[in-house]
Parts: C-alpha cells; sequence; structure tokens
C-alpha cells in the first residue's frame, strides 16, 4: 500500500522548500505547488490525505483552492495558513470545507501533529 501524501500550496518558494525538507524528514510523502492551479493538477493525479495552503495567493486564494478540491477529492483534509487570521476568514474557511485554519509564523511541529492525526495509519 503506497503512503499517504499530503500538498503543501504556497506562493513563496522558501517556505515550499522548508516545509517539503521538514515533511520529508519527518518520514511523510509531500509534493508542493507554487500556486492554486498547479495544485489543482496535482490532486486530479494523485491522492492526498491533506492539503496545506497559504491563504493569500496571486490568481487564486486558498478559499477558492478549497472549494475547487471539495469537488475533486472530497476527502482531502484542508488546513488553511494566513498572516490575517480573523473570525471572518474563519467563518469562511469552514464554509469552503476547510478543517483547520492556522495563523503565520508556522509552527511545524503542530501543523506535523495535524498532518498525522489526519492520515490514517498503513497496516505492515
Amino acid at each position: 500500500m503506497k503512503e499517504p501524501s499530503i500538498l503543501v500550496v504556497d506562493d513563496d518558494c522558501d517556505v515550499l522548500e522548508m516545509a517539503g525538507c521538514f515533511f520529508r524528514e519527518a518520514g511523510v510523502d509531500v509534493d508542493c505547488a507554487e500556486n492554486g492551479a498547479e495544485a489543482l493538477e496535482k490532486i486530479q493525479g494523485k491522492h492526498f490525505a491533506v492539503m496545506l495552503t497559504d491563504f493569500n495567493m496571486p490568481g487564486m486564494n486558498g478559499l477558492e483552492l478549497a472549494e475547487k478540491v471539495r469537488v475533486i477529492a472530497p476527502a482531502t483534509r484542508i488546513i488553511l495558513v494566513t498572516g490575517k487570521p480573523s473570525q471572518e476568514l474563519t467563518l469562511l474557511a469552514m464554509k469552503a470545507g476547510i478543517t483547520t485554519v492556522l495563523a503565520k509564523p508556522l509552527h511545524m511541529e503542530a501543523i506535523l501533529y495535524l498532518v498525522r492525526e489526519a492520515i490514517p495509519p498503513t497496516s505492515s
């Protein structure tokens, strides 16, 4: 059985590189996308247990991406990351099917916990 994967979406290449390295070192299969369109392409070709996406991105923000992912891959757990959390954004995120909203700066250990919680254990 193939290991479940996560998808990290952010327009900041440094964030993608850091997250990719962190998750790989933690033993998690991770793919990265620089924008919503690239993320949608990847989701159409591969199952992701979790998608971690930035909110503020050019072209398609994290809420718009989440709404599209809900149609393509409804079982994918979506975590939204934002530099400006608010109650309004949290409500909009819930309506878009996002399970968790996290504030920047990112605490990668906490995110790893959420990712591992969402990925079912594999039988060996």
